[in-house]
């Protein structure tokens, strides 16, 4: 099944507060990843039962992906990338804002 992708206006902010090395990372993972096989579970992309983020999270290295599979007017699904994190330790940085409250 084909998705569409479409990219949330706060990824721009979550970027640019990754290094070089990691926003490389996501930039790769969304288009390879997300964008190819975004409802398949594995052992690095998961659903999330409660987030206040996104419903699916992609892990990669320390980098965190966070999108929802949404069907568009016409009902072909959509695959919208909300968030992009970075974990450091058991905390997950989104922007310049800390998360500690859920498991990443």
């Amino acid at each position: 099944m084909k998705f569409r992708l479409v990219i949330a206006d706060e990824i721009d902010e979550d970027l640019i507060y990754l290094r070089n090395k990691e926003r490389n990372t996501a930039i790769t993972a969304i288009n390879e990843r997300v964008a190819q096989e975004p409802d398949r579970i594995t052992k690095h992309r998961k659903q999330r039962r409660s987030s206040s983020i996104a419903t699916w999270q992609l892990s990669i290295t320390n980098v965190r992906i966070f999108y929802d599979i949404e069907l568009d007017t016409l009902g072909l699904p959509v695959v919208i990338v909300r968030r992009v994190g970075e974990k450091v330790g058991n905390r997950l940085r989104i922007g310049g804002e800390w998360y500690e409250d859920e498991k990443y």
